[in-house]
């Protein structure tokens, strides 16, 4: 073998090992991933003490349950109809436990195909009430998101 058929062959070598690096090496972590790290909880360290009102939206349905000055919790829609607290609490404490399973990566397009659509969307171009989200807030004393 000639000395310019073995250089030729190290620089073949070389290049393709330099192709399979690049081609193996770990993608960029998107932007904001590190929110929702797989086993991380889905709210954080969420303060359940600091929660007053409580809103779920599906489709054209929403049902709020307030708390009031007494402590009791009252459903909002039905004239302050006393809701039941241990369900409630037990709720609470059950959504602050939810930890992030895997992360997806998915674009608006997609949001009614996975059913993530805003429940409150309205138009031509609204999506189906099969395809909306279900809308959870929860509310500190001011009525601002926690």
């Amino acid at each position: 073998m000639s000395k310019k058929s073995l250089l030729v062959l190290v620089v073949v070598a070389v290049l393709t090992g330099l192709i399979v690096f690049i081609l193996n090496r770990p993608a960029p972590a998107p932007a904001g991933a590190g929110k929702a790290a797989p086993g991380a909880r889905l709210l954080g360290d969420i303060d359940l003490a600091a929660v007053a009102a409580l809103t779920v939206q599906s489709g054209e349905a929403t049902v709020t349950l307030k708390r009031g000055a007494d402590k009791k919790w009252a459903v909002a829609e039905r004239e302050g109809v006393t809701a039941d607290a241990s369900r409630l609490s037990e709720v609470l404490s059950q959504l602050a436990e939810i930890k992030v399973a895997q992360v997806q990566q998915a674009g608006p397009s997609q949001y009614p195909r996975l059913q993530l659509a805003d429940p409150a969307a309205a138009g031509e171009n609204a999506p189906k009430n099969e395809e909306k989200g279900t809308l959870v807030k929860l509310l500190d004393e001011k009525d601002a998101p926690i």
